[in-house]
């Protein structure tokens, strides 16, 4: 079984939407059966910090 990966990379500004984007992709992705791993840069400076 051939596996492929897909990193999709959302920038922009503060409060611009780049979460509920993420989320509304992810979503969609998985309910195509697609595994999905969501990063959120907010949550990740939490646990980093």
């Amino acid at each position: 079984m051939n596996h492929q990966g897909l990193i999709l990379w959302l920038t922009g500004l503060s409060g611009a939407g780049k979460t509920t984007i993420a989320s509304s992709v992810a979503q969609e992705l998985r309910s195509r059966s697609y595994r999905v791993e969501l990063l959120d840069g907010d949550v990740v400076r939490t646990h980093l910090s």
